[in-house]
C-alpha cells in the first residue's frame, strides 16, 4: 500500500472482492467457521458487492450495523434495487420514485461513513437500447443524488457496431462507470466512462451462469488487463460472481496474488 504526501495510507488503485458474502456452501472452502460471515471475509478482502439491495431495501438500521462489521477502510458497492430497473424499466413511476427514496434513506449511514463506493445500475437483460431516455434520466436522478454509479448493460443491442458509441457517451454524460463483464453473454471489452473501472467476473458456463472456476490462464488474462489499466492510472474494482462451490472467493484470493496483493498478514489473524 502507498504513501501520499501527508504520510497517510493511499487508497490502493485495485480493490478484489466478491458479490455477496453469506452463503453456507463457503463454509469450509472459505469460512472456517457458520457465523460472523463478514468479519471473517473482511480479514481477506476489502471490497464486496451488496446484491441483496436488488430484491429488498434494507433499514437504515441494518446498513449501518453492516457497515460497522467491517474495517474503516473497507468500501460496498450496492445494487439498485430490482423495483427501479426491473419493474419499473428505469421509468419515473410513483412506486420507483418510493423506491429509489427508501433505497437513498437506506444507504445514508454507508455514505456518512465513507464506505460506499457505487452503486451498481444492472439492467434487465431485456433492456435494450430504445429504453436510453429513461436510462438516461435515472442515473442524472441518482448523479444528482451525490451517488458514484456503475450501468450494467445486459441486451447486446447497448453494444451493437452502430450503437455502441453512443451508449458509451451516454455513461459518459451521466458520469456512470461502464461495467466490465465476463460472461457467456455479452463480450468482455474494456471502455472506460467514468471512475472506477468495475470488472464483473460472472463465469463463462452458458448452461448454469455463475458455477464457474476460473483457470489459471483466465485469471492471469483478467490480471494484466487490470495492471494496464492501473498503468493508466485508472481505479479498478474487481468483483467475481461465481459464488457456487466457493470458487468465487477462491478465484479472488488468487486474483490478489496475481497482482502481487494477497494479504497474507490478515489471513493470519484467523
Amino acid at each position: 500500500m502507498s504513501e501520499n504526501v501527508e504520510g497517510k495510507p493511499s487508497a490502493p488503485p485495485v480493490r478484489v472482492g466478491c458479490c455477496g458474502w453469506s452463503y453456507r456452501e463457503w463454509v469450509g472452502p472459505f469460512y472456517r467457521r457458520p457465523d460472523r460471515m463478514l468479519t471473517q471475509y473482511s480479514r481477506v478482502f476489502d471490497l464486496v458487492e451488496m446484491d441483496s439491495t436488488f430484491y429488498r431495501i434494507p433499514d437504515p438500521k441494518t446498513m449501518a450495523g453492516i457497515a460497522r462489521t467491517v474495517p474503516e477502510r473497507f468500501l460496498f458497492t450496492v445494487k439498485l434495487p430490482g423495483a427501479i430497473t426491473h419493474e419499473a424499466a428505469c421509468r419515473d413511476t410513483e412506486s420507483s420514485r418510493r423506491a429509489l427514496e427508501d433505497f437513498l434513506h437506506a444507504l445514508e449511514p454507508m455514505r456518512s461513513r465513507g464506505s460506499l463506493r457505487l452503486v451498481l445500475v444492472q439492467l434487465p437483460p431485456s433492456f435494450t437500447a430504445e429504453g436510453a431516455t429513461d436510462l438516461e434520466r435515472l442515473l442524472g436522478t441518482l448523479r444528482d443524488a451525490g451517488l458514484a454509479t456503475a450501468t450494467e448493460f445486459r441486451h447486446v443491442s447497448w453494444l451493437e457496431a452502430e450503437q455502441r458509441e453512443g451508449s458509451i457517451d451516454l455513461l459518459r454524460r451521466c458520469g456512470s462507470s461502464y461495467t466490465v463483464v465476463d460472461e457467456p453473454l455479452l463480450p468482455p471489452e474494456v471502455h472506460v466512462s467514468a471512475s472506477p473501472v468495475y470488472l464483473r467476473l460472472h463465469g463463462r458456463n452458458p448452461a448454469l451462469w455463475y458455477d464457474y472456476n476460473y483457470r489459471e490462464e483466465e485469471l492471469v488474462g483478467w490480471a494484466d488487463r487490470v495492471q494496464g489499466l492501473v498503468a493508466d492510472g485508472k481505479e479498478v474494482l474487481v468483483v467475481f460472481n461465481n459464488h457456487p462451490h466457493g470458487n468465487a472467493p477462491r478465484n479472488a484470493r488468487r486474483f490478489l496474488e496475481l497482482l502481487g496483493m494477497a494479504r497474507t498478514a490478515i489471513d493470519s489473524g484467523w
